[in-house]
């Protein structure tokens, strides 16, 4: 029996033939041959998802956070040469999964091969966890399509506060406005600013 050699590249067809001798005392030279279509299938791949995680921070328009998928990787090809690699970004609201995501419709961020660029004021509600995820894609339909996915979690508040203790008769409070007034008597001059470490 003799065999055509198999490829062993990833998700590659490729037709198999089979020779089978099969003599007979009235055919002593019969031959049998069988075509056959084999697909090789690749390594199972590898996602990752490179960014931040937990609480991000809302509050300006240059507050953009960039996911990153550079690392994810196909053991089978590990420089894509054989095949590309697509890159298919996405987001999810843990709390509400048919609520969009951002407050524009129509806005998703922008992305640039394996990175995804979002700006934190275009997420739709603050306090509420976002599902960050990316899926990786080689083939095409059917059997020799293999996908991978990873993701990150991330909840947007706004900025912080910083509040302002004054501290009277012993007792100290916490203030978010304040006025000062400064007394500059007879003929002593005012600083024209008031350095915040000096209360």
């Amino acid at each position: 029996m003799a065999r055509s050699a198999a490829s062993n590249k990833p998700d590659v067809s490729c037709s198999l033939l089979i020779t089978v001798l099969h003599p007979s005392k009235s055919c002593p030279d019969l031959h049998l041959f069988h075509l056959q279509s084999v697909t090789v299938l690749g390594d199972e791949l590898i996602a990752r998802l490179d960014g931040p995680s937990g609480d991000v921070q809302m509050g300006g328009d240059d507050d953009v956070i960039a996911f990153s998928a550079k690392e994810s990787e196909d053991p089978s090809d590990p420089f894509n040469t054989m095949m590309p690699m697509r890159y298919q970004f996405g987001c999810v609201r843990l709390q509400d999964e048919l609520k969009p995501c951002f407050k524009d419709v129509n806005y998703f961020g922008e992305t640039s091969g394996s990175q995804w660029f979002v700006n934190v004021s275009q997420f739709a509600e603050e306090n509420d966890e976002y599902y960050m995820y990316v899926t990786i894609v080689k083939g095409s339909q059917g059997e020799s399509r293999r996908t991978a996915s990873a993701a990150k979690i991330v909840l947007p508040r706004s900025r912080p506060v910083r509040l302002l203790y004054m501290q009277k008769d012993g007792f100290q409070a916490e203030v978010l406005q304040v006025n000062i007034n400064q007394f500059c008597p007879g003929d002593a001059r005012c600083s024209a600013k008031h350095v915040s470490a000096n209360p």
